[in-house]
């Protein structure tokens, strides 16, 4: 499972220009203009067949829900606009522990057609607890580093499983260190 949360300015905002935007983070269009695809179509390119995607809302039940998707072993990321974590109805965030964000990686897509996002401020990093930060630069940069993140962070809940087991069973009769003896 991969869960996303989105972080995005909305219609409501009144942000420029206001088709980037829709009814719901997951609507914002990161590179708009001249691409529309919907940060949420981006996840779902990303994803591929690989993964069921899961949207986490930033709501009062956020910490939870990260910690369930932990336990759970599933992968999180935060895709989101740097000028949105300040908004007021995206506090929740900022109220998460910051173990909770140890295991999300961070996508901050930056977008050269947008005034606005030139002048944020490229130190300015929302979560800085995240094991991993990318910020693409264009619509396909965005897919690979959101491909490059599910996969760091699906080792990074596999390999401690990988390396805690223990071999149980002989090898197979017919495997031996010996090279194949010469006939």
């Amino acid at each position: 499972m991969a869960n996303f949360v989105f972080i995005a300015e909305s219609k409501d905002d009144w942000p420029k220009p206001l088709e980037r935007y829709g009814e719901k983070a997951s609507e914002w269009k990161p590179y708009y203009p001249p691409h529309s695809l919907t940060a949420l179509q981006h996840a779902k390119k990303a994803i591929g067949n690989q993964f069921k995607l899961r949207e986490i809302k930033v709501d009062d039940n956020l910490s939870d829900e990260l910690e369930a998707a932990k336990k759970r072993n599933n992968l999180s990321i935060v895709l989101g606009e740097r000028k949105a974590f300040s908004r007021e109805r995206f506090e929740a965030i900022q109220q998460v522990a910051e173990s909770s964000w140890r295991d999300c990686a961070l996508v901050l897509p930056q977008n050269s057609a947008d005034a606005e996002s030139e002048h944020q401020s490229a130190d300015f990093n929302p979560l800085p607890k995240c094991r991993s930060i990318y910020e693409p630069k264009t619509p396909s940069e965005l897919e690979e580093s959101l491909g490059q993140a599910l996969f760091e962070m699906r080792q990074a809940v596999t390999q401690p499983k990988i390396d805690s087991k223990e071999s149980t069973e002989p090898p197979p009769p017919n495997l031996s260190a010996k090279p194949p003896a010469k006939t």
